[in-house]
């Protein structure tokens, strides 16, 4: 005869190491969790646990709920437990358009489990999960087109903060059998009525993607789930684990910057790059493989990404940084001397007499012959398609090359403005200046602009 449920409980929990502490149940008034109570009651004094309960209340089913919440605290009082209520409305979470009702309702019931367990220096929280939950779980992954860790399915214990673990004693058990551990034993639970409909996707897979596995593959396919899940699991954990080492080397974090040495990146087996793009700069599947098209991509390339984040190809590297939600820097007349600010850039003109003016060698000034400047000057962003005639040069070049042929960062060209007059380019701020209005021995003004570009904040 084959161990109890209760024993087969005590032995996972042994296994994973919950002993000789407190624990938090998680009991949402149903079968497994209601099962699950019953047998930690039953274990507890053998392994030393002490047991607190937590149960969330959506509100989503009005009286039904309330009626789950009643039976919980009436089986805590019968045990003696301490029984923690926590009253959630996750239609008013800020999260649902995002995610969706059920991820947002997990996500409220995680956070209620690891607030009460932290308040209380409780380590590690039980749930209820079945092997039935476990291969639903893969057989969405699978569908989705996932990675290893979500076909590794649901892990019998991992963490969910720094100091609180989640364990699941039922991870290897089916529901059938806690179904008639429950009968036998006149465990009373609740059954909640949205999980008989196919309003969610999770219910779809289980009402008739599952029962469909057992029609073709024997009653046995779900621990054959779980064996396949577990050898992907162990290559998970090998993989994460050379993903560790090699992301110390290949990508450094720069407050909301990430820079990705590609040289270093391509040492590695391609196999191996996209995850460590995934877990380095927090990509999901499809971040991927739009990073991945920007290793073998122009320099200059660029692509957004999931966070309001975009990553651009540079020379050698990859960069990550927030997508700027800033209005352009406007264009600005200059029409006399003194000092003109846009944004961080600031730029300080002057007039002086050619004898008064030492000409240096510093790319942040430049001197022009004031006679050669044909009307206004406007300082402004540079934009494609601009050319001039740089010093010394007989022809025109687009400050595009420009600035490639200077191997000015991309990421730098952005913030790159120009000097103008009614005919043209005159500078190229902190790179060249033009031909045309170039210092002569017959210059007898000179026009002197300074340029700086102030620091972030």
């Amino acid at each position: 005869m084959g161990l109890s449920l209760h024993d087969r409980v005590a032995d996972m929990l042994r296994a994973h190491g919950v002993t000789q502490q407190p624990c938090v149940v998680a009991v949402s008034g149903g079968v497994d969790s209601m099962s699950l109570l019953h047998c930690c009651t039953a274990v507890a004094s053998t392994l030393q646990i002490d047991l607190h309960v937590v149960h969330v209340n959506y509100g989503l089913r009005a009286a039904e709920s309330d009626a789950d919440e009643e039976l919980v605290r009436q089986v805590c009082a019968h045990h003696g437990l301490p029984c923690h209520v926590a009253q959630a409305r996750p239609h008013d979470d800020a999260m649902i358009s995002e995610v969706g009702l059920e991820a947002t309702a997990r996500a409220i019931r995680y956070r209620e489990f690891i607030a009460y367990a932290e308040q209380h220096a409780i380590g590690v929280v039980l749930t209820g999960h079945t092997l039935d939950d476990h291969s639903e779980t893969v057989m969405m992954h699978l569908a989705r087109g996932s990675g290893l860790a979500g076909i590794a399915g649901i892990p019998a214990r991992r963490a969910l903060s720094t100091t609180v673990d989640v364990c699941r004693p039922f991870r290897h058990q089916q529901r059938s059998d806690i179904l008639s551990y429950a009968t036998t034993h006149g465990i009373r639970w609740r059954d909640d009525a949205t999980n008989d409909t196919d309003a969610f996707q999770r219910n779809r897979v289980r009402h008739h993607v599952i029962p469909a596995l057992r029609d073709v593959f024997g009653g046995q396919v779900l621990h054959a789930i779980d064996r396949s899940s577990d050898h992907v699991r162990q290559l998970s954990r090998y993989i994460d684990d050379v993903v560790a080492i090699a992301l110390t080397d290949i990508i450094e974090h720069h407050h909301t910057t990430s820079i990705v040495d590609l040289a270093k990146l391509a040492r590695h087996h391609e196999s191996l790059i996209p995850e460590i793009l995934r877990q380095g700069l927090s990509l999901s599947y499809d971040d991927v493989q739009r990073v991945v098209q920007l290793l073998v991509a122009e320099v200059g390339s660029r692509a957004t990404i999931h966070g309001r984040r975009r990553i651009v190809r540079e020379r050698g590297s990859l960069i990550l940084l927030p997508e700027e939600q800033v209005a352009p820097l406007p264009e600005l007349g200059i029409d006399g001397d003194g000092q003109y600010v846009a944004g961080s850039h600031v730029m300080h003109v002057a007039h002086a007499e050619t004898n008064d003016v030492v000409l240096q060698g510093d790319q942040t000034i430049a001197y022009l012959d004031a006679a050669s400047i044909n009307g206004q000057l406007v300082w402004r962003p540079w934009k494609h398609g601009d050319r001039f005639q740089p010093l010394g040069m007989t022809g025109h070049v687009l400050v595009s090359d420009l600035l490639s042929n200077a191997r000015v960062p991309h990421l730098q060209r952005d913030d790159v403005r120009v000097v103008c007059d009614d005919e043209g380019i005159l500078w190229v701020c902190g790179h060249r200046q033009s031909e045309r209005t170039r210092v002569t021995a017959s210059t007898r003004t000179v026009c002197v602009l300074h340029y700086e570009l102030l620091p972030p904040p």
